[in-house]
């Protein structure tokens, strides 16, 4: 009985290495590659008639993040599953993505609550900027996508 309970130990395990894939492994067979996110600055040049010479600053949320990638030849879409800092996976969702020059693509991403901080002070704009993006879960900033064209 336990040399029959062993065999089938086995070959289970042999069968499930067998069909285990490594994440290299099912990018070769799925076309996936990884790309990583950044983040894009939260503090902006706007017109505002109350500051001097028109010129007022805007800090900002949610964070924009942005991830870019090469067109993959004769897909139709993308689907997408990105990795937080704090080690989570997003379910797979179709990308919207965005058309840049030289066969690349951006997809975007917001975190954070909706705020708007308006000042004329370059430097007060660029500390309200740091303090949003620092008031956000650190668990939550999105680090890579893995990229699935479709065809």
């Amino acid at each position: 009985m336990f040399k029959k309970n062993y065999l089938a130990l086995v070959i289970l395990l042999t069968l499930f290495w067998a069909c285990n894939t490594d994440e290299e492994s099912n990018s070769e067979m799925t076309g996936s590659f990884t790309v990583a996110w950044e983040m894009q600055s939260n503090v902006r040049e706007v017109t505002s008639s109350i500051c001097p010479n028109d010129i007022g600053f805007q800090a900002f949320s949610p964070v924009s993040f942005y991830a870019d990638f090469e067109a993959v030849e004769n897909a139709v879409g993308y689907t997408g599953i990105t990795t937080t800092m704090g080690g989570t996976e997003d379910n797979q969702g179709v990308l919207i993505v965005t058309e840049l020059d030289n066969n690349m693509l951006r997809v975007n991403r917001g975190l954070g609550s909706v705020v708007l901080i308006n000042t004329c002070d370059d430097n007060e704009a660029t500390a309200e900027g740091a303090m949003l993006v620092d008031a956000l879960n650190s668990d939550a900033i999105p680090v890579s996508i893995v990229v699935t064209p479709l065809f």
